[in-house]
């Protein structure tokens, strides 16, 4: 049985699934999709957790001892300095931490929507 017009490639040993299809699909869409949506979230699925606060930021450092620095950037826009990070926090380091991790990131989401609500 085959599988139509498509290619599979195996991304087993790809550490952060989520740029690398990033990576991928803007790559050979760059312009036919440009503006539109390119896919849809999975019901249930852990979103990234965008940290907009610098104390929040510095709290957050604290339990990430572990953590791999996958990527930083920083840049300018017609506002502020931003630098973006992205860190690799494997199943492990979130198991033997103090802290627990996802209960932290849960709170800053909720903190963030009320940030943008007021």
């Amino acid at each position: 049985m085959g599988n139509g017009f498509i290619k599979i490639n195996s991304i087993k040993d790809v550490d952060n699934v989520g740029a690398y299809v990033c990576k991928y699909m803007t790559k050979q869409h760059k312009d036919r999709l440009q503006g539109k949506k390119m896919y849809f979230n999975s019901r249930n699925l852990k979103k990234p957790v965008e940290i907009k606060e610098e104390h929040a930021l510095k709290e957050f450092a604290k339990t990430l001892k572990h953590a791999h620095l996958k990527y930083t950037n920083t840049f300018l826009n017609e506002y502020n300095s931003v630098q973006y990070s992205q860190y690799i926090i494997s199943e492990n380091d979130i198991a033997s931490n103090n802290m627990d991790i996802l209960e932290f990131t849960d709170c800053l989401q909720e903190h963030n929507k009320n940030l943008v609500s007021v």
